[in-house]
């Protein structure tokens, strides 16, 4: 924990990266690796000092990433990282093995790969093969960067460049940090994008138009670049028709595509930015935002070429404000799994990257493709006067003949389109070839294998392991020692394959699990190893990450943080929340025996996060009682605490019911404004309501002795206990508890922020026990457990935030 400056979560699409890194270690998908040429005398040493700057001012730059021993990875940000920035002479090596060296260079960079957990996951190597022009090899991992990144870094670098060699200010840093967008993704709405996509993909049934792989993948790629009157014909149709550029050329994609399949109901793969237009300043920010989405498009033959496309362009728009989800959701709202994915090709669309230049730097992209882990990727990259359309393909599935007949078609419907702008679909599509252009691609033949011995399953956990090993891979006969990996599962079925183990094991495992344990006997023996409870830990830690002390919040009277995880919505991304749970329940555990021994409990976890103060401490219902002695607890143990939050709770001797003899002189003030037939009705509407409440309260004891029943005879048998019992049996026992209680009064400040209960008193009685002030913040809700729920709970994150502001003031 050295040399951390921050902690936070990955993003969805992160966390399917690093699956992929870590179980395709030698794969170089996720390895950017960009050549640049830069002419003209060069500061050598300004040049790197650029480059150093620019790791010291962004965040992303120094991020490293960790997952051994965490139920989650996350992503640490060092306070300062070293670049590596290698320099090589190559002068005197002939100009004609320049190219070949560099290629040798190149091949040994991307085979070092990164070690996730050091940061910087970027290095860069300054190569000199005259006195005026130099090789610039800039890597960098795919986990913090993304492509729309590149001409930010560049633009930055220059100005750095000229700054240092002017000697001159340099320029500050305005850019917002990733974790910002992180924090924006974890208060989207999940439900609703679930909602979008199901609607979205439902009744979707891909089918794989591409040829199947024969042999080891390898991938390449083709180039194809439009004439440049057809590029300005096309453009201009767009703009006629309110089209962007990246539409029209994804709408004639599609129907390339489509003549393979024969369908006019096809799921393509589409690269998106991933940068939420509503997060100001996104578009600077620099990080891994991209992802691979689905777009399902569907047309009749007869339907005309430009109102499709512009169909096709509402629902691109429709799907960026879900486009955040992760593929491994989107395969299961499909309700399909790992082995039919939903779309085999990517269609990406962007400016190509320019050259940057500073006084006498000039730098110009000299070498650096895309590498999917896609069998046909194309990017159609414009570049103003023109578009390239760049293919690549894995060479285990086409040759080269094929890809050149792909691109050829591709080229030649656009030029037929800028010509004859008046067409249907159906007719543009049949000026494509129905054959498929892979037919003459011949599969090499393949020793056969003998098939290695299958190991049975020996137990119940492997034969639940194999049952669920066999769903996401599609195959039956799998040996418990057969690896996962070799198998033929990537990164989405190990996510897939871990998702489906906790939820037949009910236990969270993490992502490296599958990793160090890849087969069925090694994972179901970690899964029994890890069978006996682990100790109990009060702590939940509910957004861990952040630079500013960590308030903790105690569980209410069921004894859960139900509700508590809806907060930090409305927190700011580096506060730290941490909810308190309590235990009992399980074989031989024993609940508390008083309020006092549950805060000294509390206290000592709470100690173990953050082991000096000041603190700062809440409760919501019941847990603000228990808050309440934490907070007096630390006071007698010397430390301060700065805040102490009374979440609906009310004071240790409170009562909501008045003395009897109050109550009937209310009654009897009621009725003397009552005629005789008023106080009749007054009367037994009263007894009614008074028998209501009674049946009521007798059903309710009635069910709640069977539960308790049920609760104690499953514990004392070791057998499993529902939540919804075990929160009835925290209820009543913490009723107990608070009848026990000798509460003392508190040296300090609360806030108390309370539901709208007009009955009650304001203070909830808090001032009797609070000797310094007690600040009221009302909440306009009745309903108590509604304070933690959509729409009120915004209200309350912001008042929580606004006072753990004041108390760091």
């Amino acid at each position: 924990m050295k040399n951390v400056q921050d902690i936070y979560p990955l993003s969805p699409m992160q966390e399917l990266m690093l699956v992929h890194s870590l179980g395709a270690a030698q794969s170089s998908v996720l390895f950017n690796q960009l050549v640049y040429i830069a002419r003209g005398a060069l500061d050598v040493d300004a040049f790197e000092r650029a480059w150093r700057e620019l790791v010291a001012r962004h965040a992303i730059l120094r991020t490293a990433f960790v997952w051994e021993k965490l139920k989650e990875p996350v992503q640490v940000v060092r306070e300062s990282a070293t670049l590596e920035f290698e320099k090589h002479d190559w002068r005197a090596t002939p100009a004609s093995d320049h190219e070949k060296c560099l290629n040798e260079f190149l091949e040994r960079d991307r085979a070092r790969g990164f070690k996730l957990t050091h940061a910087p996951l970027m290095r860069v190597a300054l190569i000199q093969i005259a006195d005026d022009v130099h090789y610039l090899v800039w890597s960098s991992h795919h986990l913090i960067l993304d492509r729309w990144c590149i001409p930010l870094v560049l633009n930055e670098l220059a100005a750095l460049y000229r700054a240092q060699m002017h000697g001159e200010a340099i320029p500050p840093d305005t850019r917002r940090p990733f974790r910002d967008y992180i924090a924006w993704l974890q208060k989207q709405d999940r439900a609703a994008a679930e909602s979008f996509w199901r609607a979205e993909l439902r009744e979707v049934k891909p089918t794989s138009i591409l040829p199947p792989a024969a042999g080891a993948s390898e991938y390449r790629h083709a180039e194809r670049a439009l004439a440049e009157s057809t590029t300005k014909a096309l453009r201009r149709l767009s703009a006629q028709n309110q089209l962007t550029l990246n539409t029209l050329l994804l709408g004639m994609w599609t129907l390339v595509l489509s003549r393979w399949s024969a369908s006019n109901d096809l799921v393509l793969g589409v690269t998106v930015s991933g940068r939420p237009p509503e997060l100001p300043g996104v578009e600077t920010m620099l990080g891994s935002f991209i992802n691979n989405l689905p777009l399902r498009a569907r047309w009749r033959d007869d339907d005309a070429v430009w109102t499709w496309l512009m169909q096709l362009q509402r629902k691109q728009l429709a799907q960026r404000q879900f486009e955040y989800v992760s593929p491994v959701a989107l395969q299961e709202w499909a309700e399909l799994d790992a082995r039919a994915p939903l779309f085999e090709n990517l269609f990406l669309f962007q400016a190509a990257i320019k050259s940057a230049q500073a006084n006498a730097l000039d730098l110009r992209p000299f070498k650096g493709g895309l590498t999917t882990n896609f069998p046909l990727t194309l990017a159609a990259m414009d570049e103003g006067e023109r578009v390239l359309l760049w293919l690549g393909y894995d060479a285990a599935r086409f040759d080269e003949n094929t890809a050149t007949e792909i691109l050829t078609r591709l080229q030649s419907l656009l030029e037929h389109l800028a010509n004859d702008a008046a067409q249907t679909v159906g007719a543009l599509a049949r000026r494509i070839p129905a054959d498929k252009p892979w037919r003459a691609h011949t599969t090499p033949s393949r020793a056969t294998q003998v098939p290695a011995k299958i190991e049975t399953v020996s137990n119940s956990i492997e034969a639940r392991l194999l049952a669920l090993w066999s769903q996401v891979l599609g195959k039956s006969a799998i040996s418990a020692n057969a690896n996962f990996f070799e198998l033929g599962g990537a990164s989405l079925q190990a996510l897939q394959l871990i998702a489906k183990i906790e939820k037949e094991f009910e236990r969270k495992l993490p992502v490296y699990v599958l990793f160090q344990a890849p087969t069925i006997r090694a994972l179901a023996q970690a899964i029994s190893d890890g069978v006996a409870p682990s100790p109990w830990q009060y702590l939940v830690p509910i957004q861990p990450a952040g630079t500013r002390p960590p308030f903790f919040l105690v569980h209410h009277g069921a004894g859960g943080t139900y509700g508590f995880a809806n907060i930090p919505r409305y927190l700011d991304p580096a506060q730290p929340l941490y909810g308190i749970q309590e235990s009992g329940g399980r074989p031989g555990e024993a609940s508390p025996a008083s309020i006092e021994a549950m805060a000294r409990e509390y206290v000592r976890e709470v100690r173990a996060v953050q082991p000096r103060g000041p603190y700062t401490l809440g409760g919501f219902c019941f847990g603000g009682i228990v808050a309440f002695e934490m907070a007096q607890q630390l006071q007698r143990a010397g430390e301060q605490v700065k805040l102490l939050v009374l979440v609906d709770a009310t004071s240790p001797d409170f009562s909501p019911n008045a003395p009897r003899a109050e109550r009937a002189q209310k009654h009897a003030a009621r009725m003397a404004t009552m005629n005789g037939r008023q106080k009749i009705g007054y009367v037994l509407r009263r007894i009614a309501r008074r028998v209501y409440w009674e049946t009521r309260n007798r059903v309710y004891a009635a069910r709640d002795a069977v539960w308790m029943t049920i609760y104690h005879i499953n514990t004392r048998l070791g057998l499993p206990v529902s939540g919804k019992i075990r929160g009835l049996y925290h209820l009543q026992w913490n009723a107990q508890l608070l009848t026990r209680y000798a509460a003392q009064p508190y040296r300090g400040n609360a806030i108390l922020i309370r539901s709208e209960q007009p009955d009650l008193a304001l203070d909830y009685g808090w001032n009797a026990w609070i000797q310094n002030q007690v600040t009221l913040c009302p909440m306009q809700t009745q309903d108590h457990l509604g304070m933690l729920m959509e729409p009120q709970v915004k209200a309350l994150g912001e008042y929580l935030q606004k006072h753990l502001n004041n108390g760091r003031e």
